[in-house]
């Protein structure tokens, strides 16, 4: 468009001057033609801009890792006009398989032009997907004008489930033991902290039955305390050295190993407290679906702006926990201080899980401080899991 304005700016100046120098009828008609034609074209393209409609429409707005979503658009020409530059710029999806950032339509007199892609949901998180901006350009190519998109599109992409068939914890060993004597139940250590209507998720096995048939109602009794079965999940939300594009990838597999190990706790009866930073530290308590279902929305759209280093995270909440139960640290950016306090936990009684989700696969090299804090545990016997990007994360965890 720049280039466009300079050429008209320099043919009109040459037509000025050769009129004031030389007139005659050529000139002055060359002169009148330069000077006529952008009021015509953005006559035009004023027009374009009122006559021509346009839509777009996304078939979900909510979807789990793996699904595709169906989205299409229109536009409609209403005038009897030919309109030829309708320039429209696309919010950038690449990771969901759409490359197609701008393109540019012509509408015959009449014409209505349908568009639908298939856009795959490879990773969590919340895109703005669809129309960003419509801009019609006059014939000359020296202005444009925006069009306001008054709906613009989203989708929230949650983490996929992994279910895992085994995972090396102590409160899963506890819970089998106590399954497998009559008379015990796994909530037998906990204390009733309250009585409180159903809600979708809740495990059938912590209705109260007798006060349910009293009051007509479905009610649960909720727990209080970590039992000595309780999983404590910390996870490191701190944003990686990464270009965006691959920060997204390396952030799913993150949360990713979260949400298998925690729906594997929660799948057995097994309580789960999350800690994390999220910007300001978050500490949530799962102890069935209702609240898992909750914690799922909130890793979609978390972001990764923890300033808090995991060692400085363990050492604010594990004086909180009463019991000496699993601490399974997930981070992607392993260090010396991490390695000290994790060889403190242990040497405390903690069962200490390490889960270090690389970033290897992407950058092209292994962080040397990820050999070391990985070799050094080994050294301690402290087993870490190690998960690179292409890892099928369900064959790494049940190891």
């Amino acid at each position: 468009m720049l280039l466009n304005r300079l050429l008209y700016s320099a043919l009109f100046v040459v037509s000025f001057v050769f009129v004031y120098f030389y007139g005659g009828k050529m000139p002055f008609m060359l002169f009148y033609i330069l000077l006529t034609l952008p009021v015509l074209s953005f006559a035009y393209a004023f027009l374009t801009y009122k006559r021509f409609n346009f839509g777009q429409e996304l078939d979900k707005h909510m979807v789990t890792k793996g699904t595709a979503l169906s989205y299409s658009f229109f536009l409609e020409n209403t005038s009897p006009f030919f309109f030829p530059f309708i320039k429209i710029k696309f919010f950038s999806t690449a990771s969901m398989g759409n490359d197609v950032v701008e393109d540019t339509y012509s509408l015959p007199p009449g014409a209505v032009e349908r568009h639908a892609v298939e856009l795959p949901c490879r990773y969590r998180g919340r895109y703005d997907v669809g129309i960003q901006k419509i801009e019609v350009l006059d014939m000359l190519g020296l202005l444009s004008l925006s069009r306001p998109v008054p709906e613009p599109q989203y989708v929230i992409v949650y983490p996929r489930v992994i279910p895992l068939a085994r995972f090396r914890t102590t409160a899963s060993n506890v819970e089998i033991e106590i399954a497998a004597k009559p008379g015990k139940k796994s909530n037998s250590s906990n204390v009733i902290s309250e009585i409180r209507e159903y809600r979708y998720g809740d495990s059938m096995k912590n209705i109260h039955w007798k006060l349910s048939s009293k009051t007509g109602k479905l009610l649960v009794k909720s727990y209080d305390g970590a039992s000595e079965a309780g999983v404590n999940v910390f996870m490191d939300l701190s944003l990686p050295p990464l270009e965006f594009a691959k920060s997204v990838i390396f952030e799913d597999k993150l949360i990713e190993a979260a949400v298998a190990i925690i729906n594997y706790c929660v799948s057995r009866n097994i309580s789960v407290r999350v800690v994390y930073d999220a910007g300001s530290p978050v500490e949530k308590r799962i102890s069935g679906n209702y609240e898992f279902n909750l914690l799922l929305k909130d890793l979609a759209e978390i972001p990764f702006q923890s300033e808090t280093s995991m060692a400085r995270l363990l050492g604010s909440h594990v004086s909180d926990f009463v019991n000496k139960t699993d601490l399974v640290i997930i981070t992607g950016k392993p260090d010396g201080s991490l390695y000290e306090r994790i060889c403190q936990l242990a040497g405390a009684g903690y069962n200490v899980i390490p889960v270090y989700v690389s970033p290897a696969q992407l950058t092209g090299e292994e962080p040397r401080e990820a050999g070391e804090f990985i070799s050094g545990l080994a050294d301690a016997g402290i087993y870490t899991y190690r998960i690179d990007i292409n890892d099928d994360i369900k064959s790494v965890l049940e190891k």
